[in-house]
Protein backbone atom coordinates (compact mmCIF):
# COMPACT_ATOMS: atom_id res chain seq x y z
CA UNK A 1 0.00 0.00 0.00
CA UNK A 2 1.24 3.76 -0.84
CA UNK A 3 0.29 6.67 0.71
CA UNK A 4 0.59 10.68 0.25
CA UNK A 5 -0.87 13.52 2.48
CA UNK A 6 -0.26 17.18 0.76
CA UNK A 7 -1.77 20.27 2.94
CA UNK A 8 -1.76 23.63 2.26
CA UNK A 9 -2.74 26.62 4.70
CA UNK A 10 -4.98 29.99 3.35
CA UNK A 11 -4.78 33.40 5.07
CA UNK A 12 -7.02 35.93 4.85
CA UNK A 13 -7.16 39.13 7.33
CA UNK A 14 -9.41 41.77 7.84
CA UNK A 15 -9.81 44.65 9.71
CA UNK A 16 -11.62 45.18 12.70
CA UNK A 17 -13.74 47.98 14.07
CA UNK A 18 -14.24 49.84 17.57
CA UNK A 19 -17.80 51.36 17.87
CA UNK A 20 -18.30 54.51 19.53
CA UNK A 21 -20.90 57.27 19.92
CA UNK A 22 -19.65 61.00 18.84
CA UNK A 23 -19.88 63.88 20.57
CA UNK A 24 -23.50 64.52 18.77
CA UNK A 25 -24.89 60.88 19.03
CA UNK A 26 -23.55 59.88 15.89
CA UNK A 27 -22.08 56.26 15.67
CA UNK A 28 -18.23 55.98 14.85
CA UNK A 29 -16.76 53.27 13.79
CA UNK A 30 -12.74 53.05 14.31
CA UNK A 31 -10.86 50.83 11.86
CA UNK A 32 -8.04 48.83 13.24
CA UNK A 33 -5.85 47.33 10.92
CA UNK A 34 -6.68 46.62 7.31
CA UNK A 35 -8.05 43.61 4.95
CA UNK A 36 -5.43 41.67 2.88
CA UNK A 37 -5.85 39.70 0.06
CA UNK A 38 -5.82 36.15 0.22
CA UNK A 39 -2.51 34.15 0.73
CA UNK A 40 -1.71 30.56 0.20
CA UNK A 41 1.21 28.98 1.82
CA UNK A 42 2.20 25.17 1.27
CA UNK A 43 2.12 23.34 4.29
CA UNK A 44 3.82 19.31 4.22
CA UNK A 45 3.82 16.26 2.02
CA UNK A 46 4.16 13.16 3.26
CA UNK A 47 4.50 10.22 1.51
CA UNK A 48 5.03 6.39 2.88
CA UNK A 49 4.51 3.25 1.78
CA UNK A 50 3.19 -0.15 3.75
CA UNK A 51 4.68 -4.13 2.60
CA UNK A 52 3.79 -6.71 4.61
CA UNK A 53 3.31 -10.50 4.11
CA UNK A 54 1.33 -13.18 5.80
CA UNK A 55 1.35 -17.06 5.71
CA UNK A 56 -0.69 -18.78 7.66
CA UNK A 57 -0.68 -23.28 7.82
CA UNK A 58 -3.61 -25.28 9.55
CA UNK A 59 -4.64 -28.12 10.58
CA UNK A 60 -8.00 -29.77 11.94
CA UNK A 61 -8.74 -33.49 12.90
CA UNK A 62 -11.30 -35.44 15.13
CA UNK A 63 -10.90 -38.69 15.98
CA UNK A 64 -13.68 -40.58 18.31
CA UNK A 65 -13.94 -38.21 21.01
CA UNK A 66 -11.01 -36.19 20.23
CA UNK A 67 -10.80 -32.99 18.53
CA UNK A 68 -7.71 -31.12 17.69
CA UNK A 69 -6.77 -28.12 15.67
CA UNK A 70 -3.25 -26.14 15.60
CA UNK A 71 -1.99 -23.56 13.50
CA UNK A 72 0.97 -21.48 12.77
CA UNK A 73 1.29 -17.98 11.17
CA UNK A 74 3.97 -15.68 9.92
CA UNK A 75 3.66 -12.07 9.89
CA UNK A 76 6.19 -9.62 8.00
CA UNK A 77 5.62 -5.67 8.31
CA UNK A 78 7.35 -3.04 7.05
CA UNK A 79 6.26 0.74 7.42
CA UNK A 80 8.12 3.38 5.29
CA UNK A 81 7.91 6.73 5.86
CA UNK A 82 9.98 8.75 2.65
CA UNK A 83 12.55 11.26 4.03
CA UNK A 84 12.12 10.09 7.73
CA UNK A 85 14.65 7.18 9.19
CA UNK A 86 11.24 6.20 11.29
CA UNK A 87 10.83 3.11 9.27
CA UNK A 88 8.56 0.57 11.44
CA UNK A 89 9.38 -3.07 11.33
CA UNK A 90 8.02 -6.15 12.50
CA UNK A 91 8.64 -9.92 12.50
CA UNK A 92 6.16 -12.22 13.88
CA UNK A 93 6.06 -15.99 14.72
CA UNK A 94 2.87 -17.16 15.95
CA UNK A 95 1.41 -20.84 16.84
CA UNK A 96 -1.66 -22.40 18.56
CA UNK A 97 -3.15 -25.56 19.41
CA UNK A 98 -6.51 -26.60 20.50
CA UNK A 99 -7.62 -29.72 22.13
CA UNK A 100 -11.01 -30.41 23.04
CA UNK A 101 -12.47 -34.06 24.57
CA UNK A 102 -15.87 -35.13 24.57
CA UNK A 103 -16.96 -31.49 24.22
CA UNK A 104 -16.28 -31.19 28.07
CA UNK A 105 -12.74 -30.77 28.42
CA UNK A 106 -10.89 -27.80 26.05
CA UNK A 107 -7.18 -26.70 26.42
CA UNK A 108 -5.75 -24.38 23.99
CA UNK A 109 -2.16 -22.61 24.06
CA UNK A 110 -1.04 -20.08 21.77
CA UNK A 111 2.49 -17.97 21.66
CA UNK A 112 4.13 -15.36 19.57
CA UNK A 113 7.85 -14.69 18.91
CA UNK A 114 7.72 -11.08 18.28
CA UNK A 115 10.17 -8.92 17.07
CA UNK A 116 10.59 -4.67 16.30
CA UNK A 117 13.59 -2.42 15.62
CA UNK A 118 12.21 0.02 18.38
CA UNK A 119 15.17 -1.86 20.51
CA UNK A 120 18.68 -2.47 19.93
CA UNK A 121 19.57 -6.08 18.42
CA UNK A 122 19.43 -8.89 20.94
CA UNK A 123 16.82 -6.79 22.65
CA UNK A 124 14.33 -6.75 19.87
CA UNK A 125 12.26 -10.12 20.40
CA UNK A 126 10.21 -11.29 23.09
CA UNK A 127 8.25 -14.54 23.66
CA UNK A 128 4.43 -14.32 24.53
CA UNK A 129 2.91 -17.25 25.74
CA UNK A 130 -0.65 -17.89 26.83
CA UNK A 131 -2.78 -20.98 27.83
CA UNK A 132 -6.62 -21.36 28.47
CA UNK A 133 -8.81 -23.82 29.56
CA UNK A 134 -12.47 -24.86 29.84
CA UNK A 135 -14.74 -27.37 31.69
CA UNK A 136 -18.30 -27.73 30.60
CA UNK A 137 -20.05 -29.24 33.50
CA UNK A 138 -23.63 -29.20 32.58
CA UNK A 139 -22.28 -32.22 30.48
CA UNK A 140 -21.35 -34.45 33.02
CA UNK A 141 -23.33 -37.19 34.80
CA UNK A 142 -23.93 -35.48 38.11
CA UNK A 143 -25.11 -32.50 36.75
CA UNK A 144 -28.11 -35.00 34.59
CA UNK A 145 -31.04 -34.01 37.54
CA UNK A 146 -30.26 -30.38 38.70
CA UNK A 147 -32.95 -29.38 36.30
CA UNK A 148 -32.75 -25.61 37.03
CA UNK A 149 -29.06 -25.81 35.23
CA UNK A 150 -29.20 -25.67 31.23
CA UNK A 151 -25.53 -24.75 30.70
CA UNK A 152 -22.67 -24.10 32.67
CA UNK A 153 -19.15 -23.56 31.69
CA UNK A 154 -15.55 -22.60 33.74
CA UNK A 155 -12.94 -21.15 32.21
CA UNK A 156 -9.53 -19.61 32.88
CA UNK A 157 -6.45 -18.33 31.24
CA UNK A 158 -3.23 -16.85 31.63
CA UNK A 159 -1.10 -15.39 29.49
CA UNK A 160 1.65 -13.00 29.00
CA UNK A 161 1.20 -10.51 26.44
CA UNK A 162 3.86 -7.56 25.41
CA UNK A 163 3.76 -4.05 24.14
CA UNK A 164 6.36 -1.47 22.20
CA UNK A 165 3.89 1.32 21.87
CA UNK A 166 4.68 3.80 24.13
CA UNK A 167 4.80 7.94 24.54
CA UNK A 168 8.16 8.30 24.98
CA UNK A 169 9.22 8.06 21.76
CA UNK A 170 10.99 5.08 19.74
CA UNK A 171 15.29 4.18 19.41
CA UNK A 172 15.37 5.06 23.09
CA UNK A 173 18.93 2.58 22.79
CA UNK A 174 20.21 4.98 20.42
CA UNK A 175 22.49 8.24 21.63
CA UNK A 176 21.71 11.53 19.98
CA UNK A 177 23.22 14.85 20.24
CA UNK A 178 21.95 18.67 19.72
CA UNK A 179 24.21 21.39 18.61
CA UNK A 180 23.00 23.83 21.03
CA UNK A 181 25.42 23.01 23.87
CA UNK A 182 27.33 25.58 25.65
CA UNK A 183 30.37 25.18 28.45
CA UNK A 184 32.10 27.78 30.48
CA UNK A 185 36.34 28.06 30.38
CA UNK A 186 38.07 30.16 33.45
CA UNK A 187 35.56 32.76 35.48
CA UNK A 188 33.82 34.61 33.32
CA UNK A 189 30.11 34.74 32.40
CA UNK A 190 30.64 34.13 28.97
CA UNK A 191 30.01 30.32 27.15
CA UNK A 192 30.93 28.90 24.25
CA UNK A 193 28.73 27.05 22.02
CA UNK A 194 29.17 22.96 21.06
CA UNK A 195 27.26 19.54 20.90
CA UNK A 196 25.68 18.41 23.73
CA UNK A 197 24.26 14.93 24.60
CA UNK A 198 20.49 14.52 24.47
CA UNK A 199 18.96 11.88 26.91
CA UNK A 200 21.19 8.73 28.03
CA UNK A 201 20.88 6.61 25.89
CA UNK A 202 20.16 3.07 26.88
CA UNK A 203 20.36 0.14 25.13
CA UNK A 204 18.96 -2.83 27.03
CA UNK A 205 15.98 -1.52 27.31
CA UNK A 206 12.93 -3.83 26.20
CA UNK A 207 9.55 -4.70 25.23
CA UNK A 208 7.07 -3.53 28.04
CA UNK A 209 5.25 -6.62 29.95
CA UNK A 210 2.13 -7.79 31.14
CA UNK A 211 0.75 -11.20 32.55
CA UNK A 212 -3.19 -11.55 32.99
CA UNK A 213 -4.95 -13.48 34.84
CA UNK A 214 -8.80 -14.42 33.88
CA UNK A 215 -11.23 -16.50 35.15
CA UNK A 216 -15.00 -16.69 34.58
CA UNK A 217 -17.96 -18.48 33.85
CA UNK A 218 -21.28 -19.12 31.71
CA UNK A 219 -24.32 -20.31 32.53
CA UNK A 220 -27.91 -20.52 31.26
CA UNK A 221 -30.65 -21.19 34.04
CA UNK A 222 -34.65 -21.78 34.71
CA UNK A 223 -35.66 -21.64 30.85
CA UNK A 224 -34.30 -17.70 30.19
CA UNK A 225 -31.93 -16.73 32.69
CA UNK A 226 -28.28 -16.52 31.36
CA UNK A 227 -25.26 -14.91 33.19
CA UNK A 228 -21.81 -14.29 32.24
CA UNK A 229 -18.94 -13.73 35.05
CA UNK A 230 -15.53 -12.34 34.76
CA UNK A 231 -12.47 -11.60 37.22
CA UNK A 232 -9.29 -10.62 36.02
CA UNK A 233 -6.05 -9.59 37.76
CA UNK A 234 -2.95 -8.10 35.40
CA UNK A 235 0.27 -6.95 36.34
CA UNK A 236 2.09 -4.98 34.03
CA UNK A 237 5.89 -4.51 34.80
CA UNK A 238 9.15 -3.73 32.20
CA UNK A 239 7.06 -0.35 32.29
CA UNK A 240 9.51 1.90 30.71
CA UNK A 241 9.97 4.78 32.99
CA UNK A 242 13.06 7.07 33.94
CA UNK A 243 14.71 6.12 37.58
CA UNK A 244 14.92 9.02 39.38
CA UNK A 245 14.94 7.21 42.53
CA UNK A 246 17.78 6.09 41.99
CA UNK A 247 20.31 8.72 40.89
CA UNK A 248 21.18 11.27 44.20
CA UNK A 249 19.59 15.14 43.26
CA UNK A 250 22.93 16.70 43.45
CA UNK A 251 24.20 14.91 40.45
CA UNK A 252 22.22 16.86 38.65
CA UNK A 253 20.91 14.40 36.19
CA UNK A 254 17.36 14.94 36.08
CA UNK A 255 18.22 18.87 35.21
CA UNK A 256 17.47 19.06 31.04
CA UNK A 257 15.65 15.33 31.11
CA UNK A 258 18.37 13.49 30.34
CA UNK A 259 18.35 10.48 32.61
CA UNK A 260 17.52 7.19 30.51
CA UNK A 261 14.43 4.92 30.16
CA UNK A 262 14.72 1.98 31.76
CA UNK A 263 12.14 -1.08 32.23
CA UNK A 264 11.51 -0.29 35.85
CA UNK A 265 7.73 1.01 36.21
CA UNK A 266 4.97 -1.83 37.58
CA UNK A 267 1.07 -1.38 37.77
CA UNK A 268 -1.42 -3.50 38.70
CA UNK A 269 -4.99 -3.51 37.65
CA UNK A 270 -7.51 -5.81 38.97
CA UNK A 271 -11.32 -6.12 39.00
CA UNK A 272 -14.28 -7.91 37.11
CA UNK A 273 -17.47 -8.07 34.62
CA UNK A 274 -20.83 -9.38 34.13
CA UNK A 275 -23.91 -9.38 32.62
CA UNK A 276 -27.19 -10.81 33.53
CA UNK A 277 -29.89 -10.78 31.12
CA UNK A 278 -33.41 -12.38 31.32
CA UNK A 279 -35.80 -13.16 28.03
CA UNK A 280 -39.38 -14.83 28.52
CA UNK A 281 -42.55 -15.02 26.68
CA UNK A 282 -46.42 -14.11 28.17
CA UNK A 283 -49.80 -14.42 26.94
CA UNK A 284 -50.69 -13.13 23.03
CA UNK A 285 -46.72 -13.55 21.98
CA UNK A 286 -45.51 -10.99 24.29
CA UNK A 287 -42.13 -11.30 23.93
CA UNK A 288 -39.57 -9.25 26.44
CA UNK A 289 -36.27 -9.57 27.58
CA UNK A 290 -34.16 -7.09 30.03
CA UNK A 291 -30.54 -7.43 30.49
CA UNK A 292 -28.18 -5.75 32.69
CA UNK A 293 -24.50 -5.61 32.56
CA UNK A 294 -21.37 -3.93 35.11
CA UNK A 295 -17.86 -3.25 35.02
CA UNK A 296 -15.36 -2.69 37.67
CA UNK A 297 -11.68 -1.58 37.29
CA UNK A 298 -8.88 -0.54 39.46
CA UNK A 299 -5.55 -0.19 38.76
CA UNK A 300 -2.56 0.66 41.48
CA UNK A 301 0.92 1.85 41.18
CA UNK A 302 3.57 -0.67 42.42
CA UNK A 303 6.60 1.37 41.49
CA UNK A 304 7.63 3.92 38.80
CA UNK A 305 10.83 5.01 40.30
CA UNK A 306 9.72 8.18 41.76
CA UNK A 307 12.03 11.30 42.72
CA UNK A 308 12.64 11.39 46.39
CA UNK A 309 9.78 13.75 48.02
CA UNK A 310 9.62 16.27 49.75
CA UNK A 311 5.76 14.30 51.83
CA UNK A 312 4.63 11.43 52.19
CA UNK A 313 1.65 12.41 50.32
CA UNK A 314 3.20 13.04 46.97
CA UNK A 315 4.06 9.95 46.00
CA UNK A 316 1.90 7.96 43.06
CA UNK A 317 3.71 4.44 44.39
CA UNK A 318 0.44 2.98 46.00
CA UNK A 319 -2.63 5.41 44.05
CA UNK A 320 -4.37 4.87 41.29
CA UNK A 321 -1.97 5.71 37.97
CA UNK A 322 -4.55 8.89 37.04
CA UNK A 323 -5.29 10.23 40.48
CA UNK A 324 -5.24 13.76 40.43
CA UNK A 325 -2.74 16.05 42.65
CA UNK A 326 -4.66 18.92 43.25
CA UNK A 327 -4.56 21.87 45.55
CA UNK A 328 -7.52 21.71 48.15
CA UNK A 329 -10.23 24.90 48.49
CA UNK A 330 -11.31 25.98 51.53
CA UNK A 331 -14.28 28.46 50.71
CA UNK A 332 -13.45 31.73 49.50
CA UNK A 333 -11.99 34.28 51.23
CA UNK A 334 -14.01 36.69 53.06
CA UNK A 335 -13.57 40.78 53.83
CA UNK A 336 -12.86 38.90 57.34
CA UNK A 337 -9.28 37.60 56.79
CA UNK A 338 -7.73 40.65 55.97
CA UNK A 339 -6.92 43.85 58.17
CA UNK A 340 -8.02 47.23 57.62
CA UNK A 341 -4.38 47.90 54.94
CA UNK A 342 -5.85 44.96 53.06
CA UNK A 343 -3.27 42.41 53.55
CA UNK A 344 -3.78 38.79 55.30
CA UNK A 345 -3.90 38.44 58.42
CA UNK A 346 -1.54 36.58 60.36
CA UNK A 347 -2.94 33.45 61.03
CA UNK A 348 -3.37 32.62 57.70
CA UNK A 349 -1.15 30.88 55.36
CA UNK A 350 -0.18 33.09 52.57
CA UNK A 351 -0.64 32.21 48.85
CA UNK A 352 2.05 32.01 46.67
CA UNK A 353 0.20 32.48 42.93
CA UNK A 354 -0.29 36.09 42.98
CA UNK A 355 -2.46 38.54 44.85
CA UNK A 356 -5.64 37.86 46.89
CA UNK A 357 -8.50 39.92 48.11
CA UNK A 358 -11.99 38.74 49.01
CA UNK A 359 -13.89 36.31 46.86
CA UNK A 360 -10.73 34.76 46.03
CA UNK A 361 -10.49 30.85 46.33
CA UNK A 362 -8.87 30.05 49.76
CA UNK A 363 -6.55 26.72 50.18
CA UNK A 364 -5.55 24.55 52.37
CA UNK A 365 -1.64 24.56 53.94
CA UNK A 366 -1.00 20.82 53.50
CA UNK A 367 2.37 21.03 54.77
CA UNK A 368 1.73 23.60 57.47
CA UNK A 369 4.51 25.92 56.79
CA UNK A 370 2.71 28.90 56.53
CA UNK A 371 2.13 29.29 52.41
CA UNK A 372 0.30 27.83 49.90
CA UNK A 373 2.02 26.33 46.79
CA UNK A 374 2.69 23.41 44.69
CA UNK A 375 3.80 21.36 47.33
CA UNK A 376 0.50 21.33 49.04
CA UNK A 377 -1.28 19.51 46.50
CA UNK A 378 -2.48 16.70 47.65
CA UNK A 379 -4.17 13.51 46.17
CA UNK A 380 -8.17 13.76 45.76
CA UNK A 381 -10.86 11.88 45.04
CA UNK A 382 -10.99 9.65 41.18
CA UNK A 383 -9.48 10.63 38.17
CA UNK A 384 -11.36 11.25 35.14
CA UNK A 385 -11.73 7.28 34.02
CA UNK A 386 -14.38 5.75 35.78
CA UNK A 387 -14.04 2.88 37.79
CA UNK A 388 -17.67 1.63 37.39
CA UNK A 389 -19.51 1.39 34.20
CA UNK A 390 -22.88 -0.15 33.97
CA UNK A 391 -25.65 -0.31 31.51
CA UNK A 392 -29.23 -1.72 30.97
CA UNK A 393 -30.82 -3.06 27.66
CA UNK A 394 -34.56 -3.91 27.85
CA UNK A 395 -36.75 -4.92 24.80
CA UNK A 396 -40.04 -6.83 23.73
CA UNK A 397 -41.98 -8.01 20.70
CA UNK A 398 -45.86 -8.10 20.37
CA UNK A 399 -48.38 -7.88 17.49
CA UNK A 400 -45.14 -6.52 14.84
CA UNK A 401 -44.43 -3.76 17.26
CA UNK A 402 -41.07 -3.86 18.43
CA UNK A 403 -38.53 -1.67 20.91
CA UNK A 404 -35.59 -2.08 22.48
CA UNK A 405 -33.75 0.62 24.93
CA UNK A 406 -30.09 0.88 25.83
CA UNK A 407 -28.83 2.92 29.29
CA UNK A 408 -25.27 3.32 29.88
CA UNK A 409 -23.63 5.00 32.75
CA UNK A 410 -20.62 5.44 35.09
CA UNK A 411 -19.85 5.96 38.62
CA UNK A 412 -16.55 6.50 40.75
CA UNK A 413 -15.38 9.41 38.73
CA UNK A 414 -14.41 13.39 38.98
CA UNK A 415 -13.89 15.73 36.91
CA UNK A 416 -12.72 19.08 36.92
CA UNK A 417 -14.22 22.19 35.25
CA UNK A 418 -11.39 24.50 33.67
CA UNK A 419 -10.81 26.71 30.09
CA UNK A 420 -13.95 29.16 29.24
CA UNK A 421 -16.28 26.83 30.57
CA UNK A 422 -15.70 27.71 33.84
CA UNK A 423 -13.05 31.00 33.80
CA UNK A 424 -14.30 33.90 33.12
CA UNK A 425 -12.48 36.21 30.51
CA UNK A 426 -9.91 34.15 29.78
CA UNK A 427 -8.49 35.07 26.55
CA UNK A 428 -10.99 37.86 25.89
CA UNK A 429 -14.10 35.79 26.15
CA UNK A 430 -17.24 35.90 27.98
CA UNK A 431 -18.20 35.27 31.52
CA UNK A 432 -19.40 31.34 32.41
CA UNK A 433 -22.46 30.90 33.34
CA UNK A 434 -21.45 29.72 36.81
CA UNK A 435 -20.45 33.31 37.62
CA UNK A 436 -24.38 34.25 37.76
CA UNK A 437 -23.38 33.29 41.55
CA UNK A 438 -20.52 35.93 41.93
CA UNK A 439 -18.80 36.30 45.23
CA UNK A 440 -20.09 40.61 45.90
CA UNK A 441 -19.50 41.80 49.61
CA UNK A 442 -23.31 41.43 49.40
CA UNK A 443 -23.16 37.87 48.25
CA UNK A 444 -20.48 36.09 50.36
CA UNK A 445 -21.77 32.74 50.49
CA UNK A 446 -21.63 32.45 46.61
CA UNK A 447 -20.48 29.80 44.62
CA UNK A 448 -18.21 31.23 42.44
CA UNK A 449 -15.19 33.51 42.86
CA UNK A 450 -15.39 37.75 42.17
CA UNK A 451 -15.37 38.79 38.49
CA UNK A 452 -12.30 40.44 37.18
CA UNK A 453 -10.68 40.70 33.68
CA UNK A 454 -7.82 40.51 35.20
CA UNK A 455 -5.83 37.03 35.24
CA UNK A 456 -6.23 35.01 38.34
CA UNK A 457 -3.10 32.90 38.90
CA UNK A 458 -4.66 31.89 42.11
CA UNK A 459 -8.43 31.72 41.03
CA UNK A 460 -7.94 29.56 37.90
CA UNK A 461 -6.07 26.80 38.48
CA UNK A 462 -6.56 23.18 38.86
CA UNK A 463 -8.15 22.49 42.72
CA UNK A 464 -10.95 21.29 44.27
CA UNK A 465 -13.17 24.00 44.24
CA UNK A 466 -13.49 23.05 40.45
CA UNK A 467 -14.52 19.30 41.40
CA UNK A 468 -17.24 18.07 39.91
CA UNK A 469 -18.70 14.68 40.17
CA UNK A 470 -18.18 13.36 36.70
CA UNK A 471 -21.01 10.09 37.71
CA UNK A 472 -23.51 10.45 34.92
CA UNK A 473 -26.91 8.02 33.65
CA UNK A 474 -27.68 8.31 29.90
CA UNK A 475 -30.26 7.25 27.73
CA UNK A 476 -28.25 6.31 24.71
CA UNK A 477 -30.39 4.97 22.14
CA UNK A 478 -34.22 3.80 21.52
CA UNK A 479 -35.63 2.47 18.60
CA UNK A 480 -39.48 1.84 17.40
CA UNK A 481 -40.13 -0.20 14.51
CA UNK A 482 -43.26 -2.32 13.28
CA UNK A 483 -43.19 -5.18 11.17
CA UNK A 484 -46.93 -5.15 8.69
CA UNK A 485 -48.87 -8.11 8.66
CA UNK A 486 -47.65 -10.78 5.80
CA UNK A 487 -50.84 -10.17 4.02
CA UNK A 488 -50.40 -6.23 3.14
CA UNK A 489 -46.85 -6.91 2.42
CA UNK A 490 -48.02 -9.52 -0.27
CA UNK A 491 -50.56 -7.08 -1.46
CA UNK A 492 -47.44 -4.45 -2.66
CA UNK A 493 -45.67 -7.76 -4.09
CA UNK A 494 -43.19 -7.37 -0.88
CA UNK A 495 -42.34 -10.50 1.48
CA UNK A 496 -41.68 -8.12 3.99
CA UNK A 497 -42.33 -4.32 5.38
CA UNK A 498 -40.71 -2.50 8.16
CA UNK A 499 -40.92 0.82 9.70
CA UNK A 500 -39.16 2.22 12.20
CA UNK A 501 -38.18 5.19 14.15
CA UNK A 502 -35.11 5.70 15.77
CA UNK A 503 -33.62 8.62 18.93
CA UNK A 504 -29.68 8.43 20.64
CA UNK A 505 -29.21 10.80 23.37
CA UNK A 506 -32.70 11.35 24.49
CA UNK A 507 -31.59 12.77 27.99
CA UNK A 508 -28.75 12.74 30.31
CA UNK A 509 -28.85 12.77 34.08
CA UNK A 510 -25.96 14.09 35.44
CA UNK A 511 -23.41 16.95 38.53
CA UNK A 512 -22.90 19.19 35.93
CA UNK A 513 -26.16 20.61 34.88
CA UNK A 514 -25.88 20.78 31.23
CA UNK A 515 -22.96 22.93 31.32
CA UNK A 516 -21.15 19.99 29.14
CA UNK A 517 -20.91 16.89 28.60
CA UNK A 518 -20.05 13.91 31.03
CA UNK A 519 -19.17 12.15 28.74
CA UNK A 520 -16.52 13.43 27.17
CA UNK A 521 -13.11 13.30 28.11
CA UNK A 522 -12.32 16.79 27.48
CA UNK A 523 -15.06 19.39 28.45
CA UNK A 524 -14.28 22.00 26.21
CA UNK A 525 -15.80 19.88 23.10
CA UNK A 526 -18.13 20.03 20.68
CA UNK A 527 -22.27 19.71 22.57
CA UNK A 528 -23.53 16.44 22.09
CA UNK A 529 -25.87 15.63 19.24
CA UNK A 530 -29.10 14.42 19.77
CA UNK A 531 -30.20 12.56 16.76
CA UNK A 532 -33.75 11.52 15.76
CA UNK A 533 -33.93 8.67 12.01
CA UNK A 534 -36.67 7.44 10.38
CA UNK A 535 -36.68 4.71 8.59
CA UNK A 536 -38.08 1.66 6.30
CA UNK A 537 -36.54 -1.62 5.15
CA UNK A 538 -38.52 -3.66 2.19
CA UNK A 539 -37.30 -7.28 1.48
CA UNK A 540 -38.89 -8.42 -1.64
Amino acid sequence: NNYMADSSIKNQNYARYSLSKGAGGEVLYTPYGADSPLESDEGFRTDWSRLNFKAQLDYDRVFKQHQLTASIFFLSDLYQKYGSRDDIKYLNYAGRVTYSYNQKYIGEFAASYTGCDDYAPGKRYGFFPAFSAGWILSKENFMKNINWVEYLKLRASIGLVGNNQNENGRYLFDQTYSSNGSYFLGTGSSSTGGFRADMIANPDISWEKERVFNIGLDAVLLKGLSVEFDYFHKERYDILSQPYSTIPGFVGASYGDILPYMNVGKVKNQGFEGTIRYESSLKNNFNYYVETSAWYAKNEIVDMAEEVKLYDYQYRKGRSVNTPFVLVADGLYQESDFDSNGSLKSHLPVPQFGEVTPGDIKYIDKNGDGVVDSNDSYPVGYSNIPEWNYALKIGFEWKGIDVEALFHGVANRDIYLSGPLAYSFTDNGSASKLALDSWTPENPNASYPRLSTRTFENNYRTSTYWKRNGSYFRMKNIRIGYTFPQSIARAIKLSRLYVYANASNLFTVSHLDGLADPESSSLITYPLTRSYNLGIKIDF
